[in-house]
């Protein structure tokens, strides 16, 4: 796959792997010839998950082999699974700058997220590697086949004069119907793809991979013309947003651009705002939204104002707006749930899950996975609840329900409700570890659900403890661990 997308890159047929494990390849493992001389690329895998950075010592060992390279380099690039970082793209640019006064090669780092953003530019590649057609590839080969239709009527049908111009203006009907129709196909395509996007981006274990890179780069491709301008625009404006939030500030400001040429409904405040608050500008930032009364303008202030000026304060805004969580977006409630959970509010949080509407729930599942955990968690007395959030593992049996036995019913029948409704809905967005953690919670089923008579206090110890004592919360620890950003 890299000797594949650097060959795109540089234009070079002739790329190609360099050796063989246990050969001495002087720290490179594919080269080429772009303009300007050869090129080596240094793949840097990684056997643990979430994979670890490079580290400088890395970076400078195998620059070290890489200068023994014959004939001598222009260029040398590190690629990577794991996520883009400043630092170690600083050390690379401090290195290319000495180097450059040598007259050596300059040092690149290509982590995981721009690698993708250059494999999504070749579609070729993109089928070769995953099976997948982007739209732009299909649209082009639909507008041939009118095209071709239509020849074939007007030379089968040209030979009689009588019929010859209305064949003609009958075929030119017919590409105008087909090239629309295709369009509309196209677009209701897109438009499935952004939505599963948007409701996998909330989950913890998706957050590895940038969901909205790919459609964007199909979006730009196509020039925006494989769907309608106000669904192009929609995606490039998540996808800016998404950039941002990750410090992409280059790619951000490319796809606000991009989306800002396109009409559309959607407002591109947020995205603006969320761009300058990734370059430290958090005044404009805020600037751009305070007066701003819809829903996705309001979520994304709360997230700003939470995370530059303190829980305290985002508080205090909802609460001047009085804007309850029915008002928010998916990924205000995510940003609005973490304050809560920081602030140790697990009362005020189920409150806030419980007032959720059904289209949050639909537009955002993961807010019915994380109603239920909480849900769950709010049987056990105060000093457990952050321990059951956060997957650390706890005897049970020193934990008794701290509510009445109607009241732990009624709440363990809640979670266990939410749990089952969200299980075939992320099995089909293919996100196994919430599916592993749900599973296990499921089994409480199999101990009566919680909401039988209450035989006796080791019932309930039971009921409770086998899905912690497994790891049960394991998925929606690790939200609380690594502080994931919701992407709104």
């Amino acid at each position: 796959m890299c000797a594949d997308v650097f060959g795109a890159e540089w234009s070079d047929r002739n790329a190609t792997r360099y050796g063989r494990q246990g050969q001495r390849q002087h720290g490179v493992d594919i080269y080429g010839k772009p303009s300007g001389g050869y090129a080596g690329v240094q793949c840097k895998g990684r056997r643990r998950w979430p994979p670890p950075s490079l580290t400088t010592r890395e970076i400078d060992e195998e620059v070290a082999k890489a200068l023994k390279f014959s004939p001598p380099l222009v260029e040398f690039t590190f690629t990577t699974i794991a996520v883009d970082d400043a630092q170690i793209q600083d050390h690379a640019r401090l290195i290319t700058e000495r180097h450059a006064a040598l007259g050596l090669f300059s040092v690149h780092i290509v982590g995981w997220d721009e690698f993708l953003r250059r494999l999504t530019k070749h579609s070729n590649l993109v089928d070769k590697y995953y099976g997948y057609v982007g739209n732009s590839t299909v649209l082009n080969e639909v507008r041939g086949i009118p095209e071709t239709t239509v020849q074939l009527v007007i030379e089968r049908l040209a030979r009689d004069d009588r019929f010859a111009t209305k064949a003609e203006a009958a075929a030119l009907d017919s590409t105008e119907i087909l090239a629309e129709g295709a369009k509309a196909a196209l677009d209701r395509d897109l438009a499935a793809r952004f939505r599963q996007a948007m409701q996998r981006s909330l989950f913890p274990e998706a957050q590895a991979i940038d969901p909205f890179s790919a459609l964007a780069q199909e979006v730009m491709r196509s020039g925006g013309r494989a769907a309608s301008a106000g669904l192009s625009r929609r995606v490039l404006l998540r996808a800016s947003r998404m950039a941002a939030i990750r410090r992409q500030i280059g790619e951000s400001q490319a796809l606000l651009a991009a989306a800002s040429a396109l009409e559309g409904e959607d407002s591109d405040l947020p995205a603006k705002a969320r761009l300058a608050h990734a370059q430290g500008r958090v005044d404009e930032a805020i600037k751009l939204l305070r007066d701003e009364r819809d829903a996705d303008s309001v979520s994304t202030l709360l997230t700003i104002l939470s995370q530059a000026k303190g829980d305290d304060v985002a508080l205090q805004f909802l609460g001047e707006r009085t804007v309850g969580p029915a008002n928010l977006t998916p990924g205000g409630v995510v940003a609005l749930s973490q304050i809560q959970m920081r602030k140790g509010g697990l009362g005020e949080l189920n409150k806030d899950l419980d007032a959720l509407t059904e289209q949050q729930l639909s537009e955002a599942p993961y807010l019915l996975f994380l109603r239920g955990v909480c849900r769950l968690a709010s049987v056990f007395p105060k000093p457990y609840q952050s321990t059951v959030l956060t997957a650390i593992p706890i005897e049970a049996s020193f934990a008794q329900p701290s509510i009445g036995r109607q009241d732990l019913a009624t709440r363990c029948d809640g979670a266990i409700s939410d749990l089952e409704r969200v299980h075939p809905i992320i099995q089909d967005l293919d996100l196994r570890m919430a599916a592993r953690v749900v599973r296990r919670l499921r089994k409480l089923q199999h101990h009566d659900r919680c909401t039988d008579d209450y035989k006796g206090r080791q019932r309930d110890k039971l009921a409770i403890r086998q899905p912690l004592q497994r790891g049960a919360f394991r998925a929606h620890g690790e939200r609380q661990r690594h502080r994931c950003q919701p992407a709104i």
